[in-house]
């Protein structure tokens, strides 16, 4: 499920200049200074070389819910889109993600509305 907003934030990150070529380093400023650092902060937590399936579903959990607001977003940001009902790809994703996510989440209120341009 995380594969889809890895490779949108992959895709929309300008790394020309990153000395790391986008891999995040909390030890270095220009990082914590970046207009990248949330993207480049998560995917080095999501990375497939990060052992996802080791990780504690708390921490699984937290990664889906920053890429169900990332991806929103994104499609906000585009505007013309409907979470119900568009087949773009990010639509198609955030459908599934947010059922996912209710899954995981039974007692939050259904979605739909309220992210519905």
């Amino acid at each position: 499920m995380l594969d889809y907003p890895r490779a949108l934030a992959r895709g929309n990150m300008e790394l020309h200049s990153c000395i790391h070529a986008g891999n995040f380093d909390l030890a270095d400023q220009r990082c914590r200074q970046c207009e990248y650092e949330l993207e480049c902060d998560w995917l080095l937590h999501t990375d497939l070389d990060a052992a996802l399936r080791a990780k504690p579903p708390a921490e699984l959990v937290r990664a889906l819910e920053f890429a169900l607001s990332y991806v929103d977003a994104r499609v906000t940001r585009r505007g013309g889109h409907s979470r119900r009902s568009c087949p773009c790809e990010a639509c198609r994703w955030l459908r599934d993600a947010t059922a996912l996510s209710h899954q995981l989440h039974p007692a939050d209120p259904p979605d739909g509305t309220e992210a519905d341009p």
